[in-house]
This record gives C-alpha cells, structure tokens and sequence, in this order.
C-alpha cells in the first residue's frame, strides 16, 4: 500500500481551484445584500461567515477527492499524473479523505443553512460516482452545486430557519430576489458550459465550431444577469475581460480544447466577482477580486491543475 504524504493530499485538493468554492459563497453574500442591505453579516457576525465559507470550501473539496477516487480506472487507462495512479496515496485511504472533508463540512456548517448543505453534500456525491458518465445528467448535477453553493451566502444573510415548514433551498430562492435569481440561472448555466466544453476534450477531433460557439455563449451568460442588476454597467466591465479571452483563446495548436476550457473554468470566479459588481458591493467585490485574479496567478504550480 503506497504510504500517505501531504504531498499526495495537496494534489488531490487542487488547491488552484478551491478559491472559487469559497468566492461562490461570498457572492450569495454580496446577492443578499441586495435584498437586505440592513444587514452587513460580514461585520455582525463574521465566525458565521467563516463556517459558511469553510463548508462551501470543504464539500467543494470533497467532490475534487472523490472525484479521482471515481475516476482511478479512466486515469489509468488515459495515463493521466493523478495521486492515485501515480501511486502517491490508495484508493481507499483517498475515499476516506474525501468523505471525511465532506462530513466536516456538514458539522462546521451554520444551523441557519438548513437543508443546503446536506442536499448539497448529496448532489456532490451523485455527481462524482454517477451523474460525470452522462453529459446532460452531469451538466445539470454540477450546475446545481455550483449555484447550491451560491445559496449557501445568500442563506448566512437571510437567516433562514424551518419554522414555517419551508424547504430551505427553496425559501434561498425566493429571499435573492430578482437580480440575486437572474444571476444564480446565468451562473448554473455557465457552469453547464464549463461541462460540456470539457466533455470535448475527450473527442479525437473536437469540433473548433462547437468549441467556440459553447464558450462564447457561456461568457454572454454574466451580461444577461447584468440586465437585472442594480449596478448593471459595473457588471459589464467586469464580466468583460471573460468575454475578451474567451474570444482570442486559438482553436488550434496541441492542447488548444483544454486551454479553452481553462479559461471557462477560472472564469467561474471571474463571474462572482462580476455578480458583486452588478450588486454595487465595493467590498465584496474587492474580497472577490482576490479568487478572480490575483490567487489564479499567484498559485501556479506545475502540477495542481
């Protein structure tokens, strides 16, 4: 049994990609401030604020690990550098890494969540084990996540309880209001994209047309939620530069699908940052600037992507 090194779990955490779980939470802030800008929960209550961004940062964690726990004979069979193939760590000991970050985040989570990061937890494991194998069964699982953990910031501001017998992602839905509801859509859509831009990389010959014709689609997304923002030409310009890199990524050279991909998936944070904007939160557009574009240049090692 190979032995278990930091090293080992580090590269199946991905660290480069964790920024973005804990900006979709700051961003469910910056929504519900729309709706109750009374309420700074940053200030007033920043320990629940941390054990939000921990369980949104934890199970996201958890479905990177399981992820590759699922994935071990693909891996091998397509030769990809993962921990477990390349025997830094086993098969079982990973799974109980995985599911043991997934259970921390349900015992760190706030009570006011409710429901959410339960359901969530579910939707991560049926992601990782059952829905990846199909295309439209996993778009739509990984779009529910993403805009769940979304839902988690906005739940942190609205206080939400079970007292009137309310199902709690639901009562997140109805208490984003319309800009806060436009822009977890968008987002789940973009998130979808990311999914089925990837799922062209497995193609012998991928398609350059339905390449571009996905990502540009998916970078439009953030300027349809713009139409509903109360600060809708701060959207714009930050949801620009997605948009700009989208459109000169090249459609040729080895690798050119992946690096298209890349760009959709860093622009995931791009589009929280730009749903802060579009709220007029200085403040948590700034907070948000950090997992857009400083980390994804600051945290770039050869081998955690």
């Amino acid at each position: 049994m190979p032995s278990i090194s930091a090293a080992a779990l580090v590269r199946l955490l991905r660290p480069r990609l964790l920024p973005s779980a804990a900006a979709d939470v700051i961003a469910g802030i910056a929504l519900a401030s729309v709706v109750r800008p009374d309420h700074d929960v940053l200030s007033a209550e920043p320990l629940i604020v941390v054990r939000g961004l921990l369980c949104g940062v934890l199970l996201y964690a958890s479905g990177m690990v399981l992820g590759d726990v699922a994935d071990v004979a693909e891996d091998r069979r397509l030769g990809r550098s993962r921990p477990i193939p390349d025997g830094q760590i086993g098969r079982m000991p990973a799974a109980i890494f995985g599911f043991a970050l997934a259970l921390s985040a349900l015992w760190i989570a706030p009570s006011r969540l409710g429901e959410i990061p339960f359901v969530l937890a579910a939707l991560v494991a049926t992601y990782v084990f059952v829905a990846k194998r199909n295309l439209v069964f996993g778009a739509t699982t990984l779009a529910t996540c993403r805009a769940l953990d979304v839902m988690l910031g906005i739940a942190l501001v609205a206080k939400l309880t079970a007292e009137d017998g309310s199902h709690e992602p639901l009562r997140a839905w109805t208490s984003a209001g319309p800009f806060g509801q436009a822009a977890l859509v968008t987002y789940a859509l973009y998130t979808a994209s990311c999914v089925v831009h990837g799922r062209l990389e497995d193609s012998p010959t991928p398609s350059r047309r339905a390449s571009r014709g996905v990502a540009t689609a998916a970078a439009f997304l953030p300027f349809v939620a713009a139409s509903f923002a109360p600060r809708p030409i701060w959207m714009v310009l930050a949801a620009l530069p997605t948009l700009v890199l989208v459109v000169r990524s090249e459609s040729d050279g080895e690798g050119w699908v992946a690096r298209r991909t890349g760009v959709l998936l860093r622009g995931l944070a791009r589009f929280t940052f730009a749903m802060a904007c579009g709220a007029g939160s200085p403040l948590y557009a700034a907070i948000l600037a950090v997992p857009a574009w400083v980390l994804p240049f600051a945290l770039r090692p050869r081998r955690w992507t």
